[in-house]
């Protein structure tokens, strides 16, 4: 549905930097996920994934999960040892993948159009991100989607209006300042 696919980018991606400013920060973009300097996506490692899930508390480790889009998704997939075998022949046999024991989560509504920095998302960019997070320490509100009609505006047009409301953000709730990190967002650049 589109409202999904609305949440699915803008829980992930929004950005009050953003011009025009969306009106909460997305997991990339919250001042509690650890931002990691950027690499390259050409010389991304198994060590990465590491390194990203390393930068999660280790109270909250075990639960992390990895997030990115399909085509990041693919490429860590693929990674091959210094002999040429693939690190991960479960990926190539089935498409299952589950890198250090975490589930790698795909989101397809994560661009692969991100700016330098991770300052903002700037959708004219070219990078993507990686993220590992603990979903249990991230907030997600709702609010249940409102649908009024009605007939007596723009009743000189002889038009029914529909109106669709809902409200929704999302916060990522630790820091090394409270109880440690629990969302990680490494930018890769292309």
């Amino acid at each position: 549905s589109a409202l999904q696919k609305f949440a699915d980018f803008n829980l992930v991606c929004a950005s009050v930097s953003e011009t025009p400013a969306d009106p909460f920060n997305g997991i990339a973009f919250d001042a509690n996920t650890k931002v990691p300097t950027p690499i390259a996506l050409a010389d991304i490692t198994i060590e990465d994934l590491v390194d990203l899930k390393n930068d999660i508390d280790q109270k909250y480790r075990s639960e992390a999960i990895y997030l990115a889009n399909e085509k990041v998704r693919d490429k860590f997939g693929l990674l091959a040892d210094a002999k040429g075998g693939h690190i991960f022949s479960q990926f190539i046999n089935s498409g299952t993948f589950n890198p250090l024991g975490k589930e790698f989560v795909v989101n397809d509504q994560i661009p692969s159009t991100f700016t330098a920095g991770l300052a903002n998302k700037l959708l004219n960019g070219t990078g993507d991100i990686v993220m590992a997070v603990v979903p249990k320490a991230i907030y997600a509100g709702f609010e249940p989607l409102r649908i009024a009609t009605s007939e007596h505006l723009k009743f000189d047009y002889d038009q029914f209006a529909i109106r669709c409301v809902s409200r929704m953000g999302v916060k990522v709730v630790s820091t090394t300042g409270t109880s440690g990190y629990v969302a990680s967002a490494l930018e890769l650049t292309n």
